[in-house]
């Protein structure tokens, strides 16, 4: 296969899995594309949602791009839609974390005014 195809197909899974920044993406967007042109990112138009963003979005956005969708815009928002989901289950985590270990604290404290 072409090496081209690889990077982006490299670059989707990058935004996919490891949720790297808009930013992120738009360097690489560039650097490609000072590489092997503006062709390798067709034009896509499509209406992106505004947040809050869920897991369901994502896999929409997720078939889009298996149907062709991978123009810079259409990446950048992706990557976009990636961090803000994995900070939202990040906050959760630190709620859940932060929940219990109250709760143990408060588990002592009165185990502490039983004795």
């Amino acid at each position: 296969m072409d090496e081209r195809y690889d990077e982006m197909n490299h670059l989707i899974r990058l935004i996919i899995e490891e949720h790297i920044s808009a930013d992120e993406v738009r360097e690489k967007i560039k650097d490609m594309s000072a590489r092997y042109g503006d062709d390798l990112f067709p034009e896509f138009i499509f209406s992106p949602q505004s947040p809050p963003w869920n897991e369901e979005y994502m896999e929409k956005l997720k078939r889009m791009n298996v149907g062709g969708a991978c123009s810079k815009d259409f990446l950048c928002h992706m990557a976009e839609v990636g961090c803000y989901i994995e900070k939202q289950k990040n906050r959760k985590k630190l709620i859940v974390l932060f929940g219990f270990i109250a709760a143990i604290i408060l588990l002592v404290i009165i185990m502490i005014c039983i004795l």
